[in-house]
């Protein structure tokens, strides 16, 4: 590896790491991803329950043109995601895999894609896409990086992704914690009843446990009022 390839890659991981939540890692990887392979712009798409959606994008220019793959359901990204492998289209004037989507990506003048997988201990959670304004604009020199660059990525949002759950745990926990003393204290329960009522509340409305804590805290009741404790 040139000794200017990994001082790049090098200082990359260390912004990536350096971000103060989930997003700001996501938005920090298509910033630093743009430079590594010298690409035009830059999107992740990420799989969350069974869906893929656009994470985030180096330009909102790019935008329009990656949540038109998810509504046609076809393009290299989503490949990528589906079969883990990286996939380089040199010219999407001739491309005839996607013919719904390909021609769109035309009209809004980007040319070549490079999608490389985004791996997660063993798992694809999904794609780093590298896309250029001029056909023919990303080859194997710019796959090679974009595999480096990808599994340094991957990491990152691993440990963005663990620090997230974990505050969202600890925020949660906190929050159940503080309704249940308000429902013990105005309608009279045990602990353990004050939980009831509220996981009660969560599976019948269809919302996060967390939620209607917060509910609670705010409102000083339950979402369904005093009938919810009653159940």
């Amino acid at each position: 590896m040139e000794a200017s390839l990994a001082r790049g890659l090098a200082r990359a991981a260390r912004a990536m790491a350096h971000q103060p939540d989930l997003q700001a890692t996501l938005d920090t990887v298509c910033a630093e991803a743009v430079a590594a392979v010298g690409a035009d712009a830059c999107s992740i798409f990420l799989l969350r329950k069974g869906t893929v959606h656009t994470a985030a994008v180096s330009t909102p220019e790019l935008r329009a043109a990656e949540e038109a793959q998810v509504a046609a359901g076809e393009g290299p990204c989503l490949d990528v995601v589906r079969q883990r492998r990286v996939v380089d289209v040199p010219d999407l004037r001739t491309e005839r895999r996607w013919p719904r989507w390909a021609p769109r990506m035309v009209e809004l003048g980007w040319l070549s894609v490079l999608s490389v997988p985004l791996v997660e201990r063993d798992r694809t959670v999904g794609s780093l896409n590298f896309v250029s304004r001029a056909a023919g604009g990303l080859g194997e020199p710019a796959a090679d990086v974009g595999r480096l660059f990808a599994e340094h990525a991957s990491l990152a949002l691993t440990a963005a992704r663990t620090e997230y759950s974990l505050v969202e745990a600890v925020g949660t926990r906190h929050a159940v914690g503080l309704a249940q003393g308000i429902l013990m204290e105005r309608y009279g329960l045990d602990v353990d009843r004050a939980f009831e009522a509220m996981r009660r509340c969560s599976q019948e409305g269809n919302v996060k446990l967390r939620s209607v804590a917060e509910h609670v805290v705010r409102d000083r009741r339950l979402p369904g009022g005093d009938a919810a404790v009653r159940g």
